[in-house]
């Protein structure tokens, strides 16, 4: 297996009195040649493919592993690649003005990332990060987008994948203007295990505090709170849903909207 390190500019440093400040990538990218064609991927975009769309894109996507807290794409850059992921999850964030991020999208293997730079020159608008780590398969940007130009058939097919983006931020818009963070943590929590396939989640308060838009000790102590109450457990660096109907209970009307998107 090859190692490519993955060379990415950081964002700028937040204020030195704030709490959210994003980590550079320092993992490098891992690539798996020995991965099986894309109509075997875990992703679902790429299962709906037409086997003739799927052969066409086939000698152009690469499997990749990535890790926990990466950096894949800056704000305000234009994405290199689009990103499949399988078993990883994506966090997408927005930088604000204030040095604060906040989460607006987490996509598994429902979605893609980064498809919308492929009918728009614009740069992104957050950064995108690994939320939790796992494998992906991704295709150069550029290269899709030529394909696209050649066959028209494969931005029609893309084109859903956005319509599901699009719902997603739009929804989690509502949950950060109005529910309480323990309601948007019990979703995120779901959200996140959904995706990742259960188990136990590697998470830290800062980077769960990060996604929310909340400062830590408000999070640990709901955190806390969750805990005592069995819906979850947790320990330093990791979470687990340990009675899921309870953190469903906690959680707001929000995760039922959302689990219909992934």
């Amino acid at each position: 297996m090859n190692t490519i390190a993955c060379q990415v500019a950081a964002l700028p440093r937040t204020p030195a009195n704030s709490t959210y400040i994003l980590r550079d990538p320092t993992p490098a990218v891992r690539f798996d040649a020995s991965r099986p064609a894309i109509a075997r991927s875990a992703n679902a975009v790429l299962r709906s493919l037409p086997s003739f769309i799927a052969e066409t894109l086939n000698g152009s996507l690469r499997a990749v592993t990535l890790e926990r807290e990466q950096r894949l794409c800056e704000q305000d850059r234009v994405p290199e690649f689009v990103y499949f992921p399988e078993s990883v999850v994506i966090s997408e964030l927005k930088l604000l003005e204030d040095g604060r991020v906040v989460e607006i999208a987490l996509t598994g293997h429902e979605g893609a990332v980064g498809i919308s730079s492929v009918f728009s020159t614009q740069p992104s608008s957050c950064c995108t990060e690994v939320a939790q780590s796992g494998t992906a398969v991704r295709i150069e940007r550029d290269v899709l987008l030529k394909m696209a130009r050649i066959h028209p058939e494969i931005a029609t097919l893309l084109l859903p994948d956005i319509a599901r983006h699009i719902k997603t931020i739009s929804q989690r818009s509502v949950c950060n203007m109005h529910h309480s963070v323990k309601q948007r943590l019990a979703t995120w929590l779901l959200m996140l295990s959904d995706r990742a396939g259960g188990g136990t989640l590697i998470l830290t308060h800062d980077q769960i505090a990060r996604s929310l838009g909340v400062y830590r000790p408000s999070l640990t102590s709901i955190a806390i709170e969750l805990r005592d109450a069995g819906s979850i457990e947790y320990s330093r660096g990791s979470f687990f849903v340990e009675h899921r109907a309870l953190l469903e209970a906690e959680a707001c009307t929000c995760y039922a909207d959302m689990a219909t998107i992934k």
